[in-house]
């Protein structure tokens, strides 16, 4: 059985592969700024009070203070609707840096995401490998599996 990654945990992963990103000179949509990152993410919440919107914008503001020169753009859409969403946004041509959504499938096999490889050194490569093996059994495609 399968354990199940929580909430911080994801979000560690995810914000240490937005410096890489960032290298990369972001989305591109901010003529004045290339360094702007675009987050999408689901909203779990079903009102204000179990809303994830407090987190998410604490989390941008740490960031954004932690990494001047890096603005993290967040925006959440349900996650009834995410994958849609997301799926609109990458046939307009305006796919974001970085989905927290459900499935990555269809865009894995268009070779829409970026490979590991590409946005992690060596070192971190071989942490996030463990970390995933450890915590979830693997994940095909990440150094090789």
């Amino acid at each position: 059985m399968r354990r199940r990654i929580s909430g911080a945990t994801a979000t560690t992963a995810v914000l240490g592969l937005l410096i890489p990103l960032a290298g990369c000179g972001g989305s591109g949509d901010d003529a004045d700024d290339a360094t702007t990152l675009h987050l999408v993410a689901a909203e779990y919440g079903d009102g204000p009070a179990t809303s994830s919107k407090p987190y998410w914008e604490k989390m941008a503001k740490d960031f954004n203070e932690a990494h001047p020169g890096i603005k993290l753009d967040v925006k959440l859409l349900p996650w009834a609707d995410i994958d849609r969403e997301v799926s609109r946004m990458v046939k307009a041509g305006k796919a974001p840096d970085v989905a927290l959504m459900g499935s990555y499938s269809d865009f894995a096999a268009q070779g829409k995401l970026y490979p590991a490889d590409e946005l992690l050194s060596v070192t971190a490569e071989a942490n996030f490998r463990v970390f995933i093996v450890e915590r979830c059994g693997g994940v095909r495609g990440l150094g090789g599996w």
